[in-house]
């Protein structure tokens, strides 16, 4: 009789709705049309938005390369990252909240320079609901230099946004894992021990492909300013990079920073003119 009584408990709505609840951590990252939602699982920076009300220069640009294809990944014991400054977070905390989205966007950016939804041109509505999933890491940082700085990831809409450095919203998609590394060059012709090695780690291969929309962006803008001295000075530089890189090897972790480093100098290209 105790056994059916157990079974009657098990199958009740009451049960369900707690089983619900008791699995809101175990969440895949597979699909964003889960009726529960999660930050677990790996995930890749598909865009970058800033508020374009902002009346300062910005740490971070619109769609800037050096965040562009990098990936996140979180899971219950820790946080990692390819972002820039490294993410070290050990025995995050998820904490979930449901608000509109323009709240979440000033509380966590403050009123300066009107941020809201319409000014980070998110496509959303910023009267949307979004589910908040606040992180808090036992030990490290998600932020880069921002050890003390609330971060979240963000569902709302068809969206998942991530609050990075200096006022910058990163637009995630989870990873299918299946998918093979897609570099800037065709990996089925990879050659050196260096292209080998960029083609088997899907790190390296995004942030090859960084490097070279980087570098081709800001050699357009330079014809299209018909600048030819920062033209001809970025194509010397690649071209000296290149040999500097290929002596990595197949050292992952030199061509990783090697890769990351020359992002950054890109991003600096037109500084000086």
């Amino acid at each position: 009789m105790e056994s059916m009584e157990r079974s009657k408990e098990m199958n009740s709505p009451k049960f369900a709705a707690i089983a619900l609840f008791a699995g809101t951590l175990l969440f895949s990252a597979s699909s964003l049309a889960e009726t529960v939602q999660s930050p677990v699982g790996t995930w890749q920076v598909t865009n970058v938005s800033i508020n374009n009300q902002s009346q300062r220069t910005l740490e971070y640009q619109h769609d800037d390369d050096r965040l562009v294809g990098r990936f996140i990944n979180v899971s219950p014991t820790g946080i990692t990252a390819d972002l820039p400054g490294g993410v070290n977070c050990s025995s995050p905390v998820f904490t979930q909240n449901n608000q509109k989205l323009d709240t979440w966007i000033t509380q966590v950016f403050g009123e300066a320079d009107d941020a809201n939804a319409k000014n980070y041109r998110l496509g959303i509505a910023g009267t949307e609901k979004a589910t908040i999933t606040a992180i808090q890491c036992k030990t490290g940082q998600i932020t880069s230099g921002d050890s003390d700085r609330n971060v979240d990831i963000v569902f709302v809409g068809n969206k998942v946004l991530l609050n990075w450095t200096d006022g910058s919203l990163l637009i995630l998609k989870p990873v299918n894992q299946n998918t093979k590394p897609a570099a800037s060059f065709n990996c089925e012709k990879a050659a050196t021990d260096t292209e080998k090695t960029i083609c088997q780690n899907r790190t390296l291969a995004s942030l090859d492909a960084s490097v070279s929309r980087s570098y081709s962006g800001y050699r357009k803008e330079a014809v299209r300013l018909n600048n030819r001295e920062l033209e001809s000075k970025l194509v010397t530089q690649q071209k000296e990079w290149l040999k500097q890189r290929n002596v990595c090897a197949s050292d992952a972790d030199c061509l990783q920073k090697s890769m990351q480093d020359r992002l950054e100098s890109l991003s600096h290209s037109l500084d000086a003119f």
